[in-house]
């Protein structure tokens, strides 16, 4: 349902297969007759892992009310817990800079990147080759053969929500509220004031795996 493709599975005798599915994830099922000259589909568990513990760069490149500094972090957080006070209110993107080494035995094996806790969607490059894109759970994306190496760099490019803008608006008393015959209410239809309510988690939360 993500992507569009389409694979085969193998059946055994009775017509019937095993698959791993990760809580979240979802596939369309049909039965065809004829001879199809689909590849057989990806059916490992990835039971194996290795966690991305090296620190990261993060630079903000576009959004708004304006770019927080970039900095270098040794683990993920939220940007709204950052130094920089800009961050509280961010919207827009930042991109997240690493290294990370793999031993020989691990470069030919199926593998896949899980990038644990997203808000809200992520695009992956690995050795300057883009993995895929992520925006809804889990946030894990197969890594084609060829790409990994012994040494190998990774950017992450996130982007966020406007929530958190959205209080910064509000709380600067900027009138964005503009509609022709009603304005946002709450629950309660009390009028909308998000300058009362508190940040919502921002950026690559993590943890970060290599599964294979």
């Amino acid at each position: 349902p993500l992507n569009g493709t389409y694979s085969q599975v193998r059946v055994d005798k009775n017509k019937s297969f095993d698959m791993y599915l990760p809580s979240g994830k979802s596939i369309f099922i049909t039965s065809n007759s004829s001879k199809s000259k689909l590849k057989i589909i990806d059916t490992n568990t990835y039971s194996r892992k290795t966690e991305l513990k090296n620190p990261w760069q993060i630079t903000f490149t576009s959004g708004l009310p304006s770019l927080p500094k970039s900095q270098k972090i040794d683990s993920l957080v939220s940007w709204t817990t950052l130094k920089d006070t800009l961050s509280q209110y961010y919207y827009g993107e930042a991109k997240y800079s690493s290294t990370f080494v793999l031993p020989n035995s691990q470069l030919n094996l199926p593998m896949q990147i899980d990038l644990g806790d997203v808000r809200a969607s992520a695009k992956v490059l690995i050795n300057g080759k883009e993995i895929g894109n992520s925006w809804s759970y889990p946030h894990a994306l197969p890594i084609s053969k060829g790409i990994l190496q012994a040494n190998n760099s990774i950017v992450i490019i996130v982007k966020n929500t406007s929530f958190n803008y959205v209080r910064y608006l509000d709380k600067t008393k900027f009138y964005w509220k503009k509609f022709y015959d009603i304005n946002i209410v709450n629950t309660n239809y009390w009028p909308f004031d998000a300058s009362i309510a508190q940040p919502e988690k921002s950026g690559l939360l993590g943890p970060i795996f290599l599964r294979y």
